[in-house]
This record gives structure tokens, C-alpha cells and sequence, in this order.
């Protein structure tokens, strides 16, 4: 039965928490989901003091005792579930002015081609959108196969204010919030032509996938890599290298 706490998607069904910007299954925005908060930056999309900005709501954590999906949409929940931290991470860590825009969402990273279908299509919408009720410019894509979309990446072209240490921290706390698994001692730090990165092995529901966030004076980019190859810093290496190629 639906709360008065929940809202429905008019295109799957879905039950949403109240205030949800778009809904976690099929992505679909509802219209004026956002709040405008005064405190510090937190992975649940609050600000700064002194600052006001309208920031996403995080998405409804995944409910205990609900039914196990089949494989595939498994995988889309837990993207799904991260992109919603993505979100609130980068709208409450990037500076509002653009530094760089020359920085670009590439159209392949590491031999995988970018997609163009339904469910690219939905995840660039929905950065779009969020990124233009903060006065952020964002960029996303899609890389992988038809039948396995497997890196899922984000680009903002500006500073952040909080550093590489303070960014990461609240992305892992807003992950483990939302029912994600983080392995946190096999978190693995670097730097890479003057970007430092932080990534994480996460799990939910029987799904591996690794975590990363990079920061550097002109971007901010994050990565999904839902088919770890074993070397968890590859997909954000890899990203980075080519959007700044």
C-alpha cells in the first residue's frame, strides 16, 4: 500500500519517497522535487553556510524484504541507486562558476563505445536536468554494449571546494545510507597527471561494482564501473585520460 511518505511514478509505478527529484527505476522527473537547505555539504545534497542552492533529494533507500529482481535489473537498481549519490555529491561540491568547459564527455573510453539507446538516453536526461536546477553545466554518458551498459560516467567542469579526502568521505557515507555495501579497507587512493582519485570496491544485492571520484583544480568526474576487471582505479583513469585528451 502506498504512504502518505511515497509517491508514485506516472510512467512504471514505482514507489518514491516524497521530495525525490526522479523516480530510482525508470528515471522519469517529477516536477519541482527539490529542496533548498543552509548547512554544511553533506552527500544528501545539502550546502555550505552562506550559500543557498536548491540541491536533489536523495533517493529512497532499497526496502528490506523486497523481492529479489532477475540479473539485469538488479544491476539497473544499483546504478540507479549510486547515480542518485553522484548527484547530490557533485551539486554540493562543485563551484557554480565553470573554470575549464573545454573538458568533454568522451565518445569512448578504454575501447568502449558510447551508447545511444533508451537507457543512455535516460541517465543524460536526468544529469542534464539536475545540473540545470543548480546552474551547473554537467556531462554523462554510457559506455559498454546494447545488452551491457557497464561504465556510467559524470563530468562537472568546475572546483570543488571540499578536498579529494572531504568529497570522497561524503560519498561513501551517502552510499552506505542508501543500503550499499562498501569495502572500505580495500579503498584505493592515487594521483594521475595532477588529479588525485579515490575509489571503492561496492556490492548491493549480489552486484559488484567499483566506485571513483576524481578531483583537480578544473573538473570533477566520477565513474560506475559496473564490470571490475580486478584494477578498480582502471575505468576512472581511463576516463580522465580521455576527457582531457
Amino acid at each position: 500500500m502506498q504512504t502518505e511518505q511515497e509517491r508514485r511514478c506516472p510512467a512504471c509505478g514505482a514507489d518514491n519517497k516524497q521530495g525525490t527529484s526522479f523516480c530510482w527505476r525508470c528515471y522519469t522527473p517529477f516536477a519541482a522535487a527539490v529542496q533548498t537547505r543552509m548547512a554544511p555539504a553533506t552527500a544528501t545534497g545539502t550546502v555550505r553556510p552562506g550559500v543557498t542552492r536548491t540541491v536533489p533529494v536523495m533517493p529512497a533507500a532499497p526496502q528490506v524484504g523486497a523481492p529479489t529482481a532477475p540479473p539485469k535489473r538488479t544491476r539497473t537498481r544499483l546504478v540507479q541507486i549510486v547515480l542518485g549519490l553522484v548527484v547530490a555529491l557533485v551539486m554540493g561540491g562543485i563551484v557554480q562558476h565553470m573554470l575549464n568547459p573545454t573538458y568533454h564527455v568522451p565518445d569512448s573510453i578504454a575501447g568502449e563505445a558510447r551508447l545511444n539507446n533508451a537507457v543512455s538516453a535516460k541517465f543524460e536526461q536526468t544529469m542534464a536536468q539536475t545540473g540545470q536546477q543548480n546552474d551547473i553545466t554537467l556531462g554523462s554518458a554510457v559506455y559498454g554494449t546494447e545488452a551491457s551498459p557497464d561504465l556510467f560516467f559524470v563530468l562537472a567542469n568546475g572546483r570543488a571546494q571540499e578536498n579529494a579526502d572531504e568529497l570522497f568521505s561524503e560519498f561513501l557515507s551517502g552510499a552506505e545510507s542508501a543500503g550499499i555495501k562498501v569495502d572500505q579497507t580495500a579503498t584505493v587512493t592515487g594521483t594521475h597527471d595532477g588529479a588525485e582519485y579515490r575509489c571503492v570496491p561496492m556490492s548491493a544485492q549480489g552486484v559488484e561494482a567499483a566506485a571513483c571520484v576524481w578531483r583537480e583544480d578544473h573538473s570533477v568526474g566520477m565513474t560506475l564501473d559496473a564490470s571490475p576487471d580486478g584494477d578498480i582505479t582502471s575505468a576512472i583513469i581511463a576516463a580522465y585520460d580521455a576527457t582531457h585528451a
